[in-house]
């Protein structure tokens, strides 16, 4: 936002995911593999689970205003920052009461001082999902190499909502809402 004070825009990159986090496991379910009855095990037997979780940060985000200089940083006032109470109900996520416009030079169309929120100060809500699997291999009795598998795939098994948009524009009817 100025031109020779570096420091002013020292902060984490637009792409930055602080902490990330995946798992992925298949585990064969042995819950009827030892039944006496052969159609038993061909049926009850032979059953595998797998999934894929992930979870990590959210990316950071910066508090602008509009003006004729492109960047422009918006005045951060005091209080808390976020509202983390309730924001999945309301998708009101950054608290639009802490932050505040600089006047804007009716001349240039500049803010009249550069403002102090510092790039990529804040982050969006981070996100997490789980994806699962659960199969049956049957083996096929004509061949002794083929084998036959039923599949259900379930992406996002856990109906997980991960809130993303965030409108950072203080000048933004929808400033700090979460949109997508």
């Amino acid at each position: 936002q100025e031109f020779f004070d570096l420091r002013s825009d020292y902060g984490p990159a637009s792409y930055d995911r602080t902490h990330f986090f995946t798992a992925g496991w298949v585990d064969g379910v042995p819950l009827f593999a030892g039944q006496q009855s052969s159609a038993a095990r061909y049926i009850l037997g032979g059953w595998q689970a797998s999934g894929i979780f992930r979870a990590n940060t959210g990316l950071p985000v910066t508090i602008t205003q509009s003006s004729s200089i492109p960047g422009q940083r918006a005045e951060f006032i005091g209080g808390g920052q976020v509202k983390f109470e309730n924001y999945r109900d309301t998708l009101q996520y950054l608290n639009p009461a802490v932050f505040q416009l600089i006047p804007v030079s009716s001349a240039s169309g500049a803010p009249i001082r550069p403002g102090n929120v510092g790039r990529g100060s804040l982050r969006e809500p981070g996100l997490w999902n789980l994806d699962f699997s659960l199969a049956k291999t049957f083996p096929i009795p004509v061949r002794e190499a083929m084998r036959l598998q039923i599949r259900a795939d379930m992406f996002n098994a856990l109906n997980n909502t991960n809130l993303s948009g965030l409108r950072t524009s203080r000048n933004d009817a929808f400033f700090g809402r979460l949109l997508s």
